[in-house]
Parts: C-alpha cells; sequence; structure tokens
C-alpha cells in the first residue's frame, strides 16, 4: 500500500499511479492509498489529525479484507510504504496497535519510509516556515498533539508493535531540500533501541530532491 505525501494539504492519489505502476511491473500488487486533506484556515478543526491517519487505515483494512473481491487476490502480506507525510502516516500505523483491526494488523509485515516526517516538533524547529504553512492546519498549534501525531515518539513510548521480524527500511536523500536527514537517522536509533526483534535499514545512498526519488527505477527495486 503506497501512501502519498504533500504536507498532508496537497497531492492525491491519481498523481502517484506511476508508483502503482513500476511496483506492479516488479510482481507487487499495489494499492494506492489517498486521504482527505487539511483545509485552509480558518476551516480547518474538522480536518486534522487523526482524519488522514483514520483514512489510511480504512484503506489498509479495504485491502486486506476486499482486494480478492475487487483485485483478484488475497494478501498474505502487506507492506506499507510512505513518503514523506505519508511515511508519518505508515509509521504511526505500523506502530500503534490501535489504528487497525487484529487480522489486518498481523498482515503487516514491514515499512518503507521514503524522506520520511518522523517528528513534527523537530520539523517545525527545524524549518519554523512550516509551522504555520501545514503543521497548524494539519495537527493544530497544540505540541502535545504534534508529539502524539510523531512516530518516533510512538516508537519511545509503550504498547507499539513489537512483532519479531518486522521489516522497517528507511529511506533518505541527502540533498533533500525539504525534510532534513535526521529526521531518518534520529528515527532510525530511536526504532533499533525500542523496535524488539524488527529489522530495519537505512539507505542514504542515493542523491536528489525530495520529490524526484519516487521515480527512479532504483528506489523501485529498493521496495521489491
Amino acid at each position: 500500500v503506497f501512501v502519498h505525501g504533500g504536507a498532508w494539504i496537497s497531492s492525491s492519489k491519481s498523481q502517484f499511479a506511476f508508483m502503482g505502476e513500476a511496483l506492479a511491473q516488479r510482481g507487487i500488487p499495489t494499492v494506492v492509498a489517498g486521504y482527505r486533506l487539511s483545509p485552509k484556515l480558518p476551516d480547518v478543526h474538522a480536518g486534522r489529525h487523526p482524519m488522514h491517519l483514520m483514512d489510511v487505515a480504512q484503506a489498509v483494512e479495504w485491502t486486506a479484507q476486499s482486494a480478492a473481491a475487487h483485485l483478484g487476490f488475497v494478501p498474505q502480506r502487506i507492506f506499507l510504504v510512505g513518503h514523506s507525510a505519508g511515511a508519518q502516516l505508515t509509521g504511526l500505523l505500523a506502530l500503534q496497535k490501535r489504528w487497525l483491526s487484529e487480522p489486518t494488523r498481523c498482515l503487516i509485515k514491514g515499512v518503507v519510509g521514503i524522506e520520511g516526517i518522523y517528528s513534527i516538533p523537530d520539523l517545525a524547529a527545524t524549518y519554523p516556515a512550516y509551522v504555520d504553512w501545514f503543521l497548524v492546519r494539519a495537527f493544530s498549534s497544540d505540541r502535545r498533539v504534534w508529539r502524539q501525531a510523531s512516530p518516533m515518539h510512538a516508537a519511545m513510548g509503550t504498547g507499539f508493535n513489537t512483532q519479531a521480524g518486522f521489516t522497517y527500511v528507511l529511506v533518505q536523500s541527502r540533498e533533500d531540500e525539504l525534510v532534513n536527514v535526521e529526521q531518518t537517522t534520529d528515527y532510525e536509533r530511536v526504532l533499533r533501541g525500542h523496535g524488539g526483534g524488527w529489522n530495519v535499514s537505512v539507505r542514504l545512498e542515493r542523491g536528489g530532491l525530495h520529490d524526484a526519488i519516487l521515480r527512479d527505477s532504483w528506489l523501485h527495486d529498493v521496495i521489491a
């Protein structure tokens, strides 16, 4: 299941059909999931976290329960792939048990986070302009919500998924102009310390700007 980015305020799944096609060419049936976006202020109150997360959770549930009827296959394993804001969403789905039903959660065997946002407080500190641009729209100005919505902080807590053998791959370009590499390297350190029997790996060797990597066949091979 691929989940796009766009700072929780822009983009749509139709723009990322190429990701589904690239992975399908490698033998991986792929669902490209969409979610409702946070509207502009002041009409934002009905469109904040966890709205985006609940929509993606519904898409994952649909994949687990309805793919056979609609797509012609029965998923025995599901991997979540998220880019940028999408990596925040897939990270929380992987870490926190409450968003998915038990049968569906047991099918989730790994995550690929691509140039992801894993700590919203750290992102705000590094890029102060992001606060008014999209963080308040998506998460409010409440810094407690920022922490609750951050996979890094979820991994520091208790009650998260510690399924043995779970695979978590973090991909980040050092040339990314929108998300700093420390989002990935700090998250890696937390996952290794708190992830139980997880297999955590980081791929930093590919360069390029934030969105360019999605069309790179190297990335498609890494996911496959």
